[in-house]
């Protein structure tokens, strides 16, 4: 835990608080880890291997939206907005998380800056991440001929 820029700046006393309040979570390769719409009463830091997140209406032909690797926080934005998983996580190869409680996270945001800032950036940068993914598909698509531009004009409901 202390190798992660989440939660490296902890002192020693809380990262071991949030060890102590945390789980160990092995998976095997091709295990469901979390299901979209469960309520997301737990975030989870991956320790060792490699999982996925996937699209929740692909069951049966997994379409992989990222990786996750070690040192990477998973289910944090549900958690803070107390809302139901949108995506599969899934792990590709033997893993270990460390399953923090949303009880747990959140006391730890919010009595430490550091970690909140550390997490902001961490959401930024994986935002950024999708926005050039979505103008790396875009251009791919102009270049084979693929008229997207029906999904610029898509009203939300």
């Amino acid at each position: 835990m202390a190798q992660t820029e989440l939660f490296g700046g902890l002192d020693q006393k809380q990262q071991r608080l949030l060890a102590f309040s945390g789980q160990w979570f092995e998976a095997k390769a091709g295990q469901i880890i979390f299901k979209a719409e469960q309520d997301a009463d737990a975030a989870y830091l991956c320790v060792k291997g490699l999982a996925g997140l996937y699209w929740p209406e692909t069951e049966s032909q997994r379409i992989l939206v990222t990786e996750v690797n070690p040192g990477r926080l998973i289910g944090d934005l549900a958690v803070i907005q107390n809302r139901k998983r949108p995506l599969n996580l899934v792990a590709i190869e033997d893993s270990m998380f460390l399953r923090i409680g949303a009880s747990e996270l959140l006391a730890v945001i919010e009595n430490d800056a550091a970690v909140a800032t550390s997490l902001l950036r961490s959401v930024a940068n994986h935002l950024m991440g999708a926005a050039d993914s979505i103008r790396a598909m875009r251009a791919f698509a102009a270049e084979h001929g693929l008229d997207l531009s029906e999904l610029d004009t898509r009203e939300t409901e």
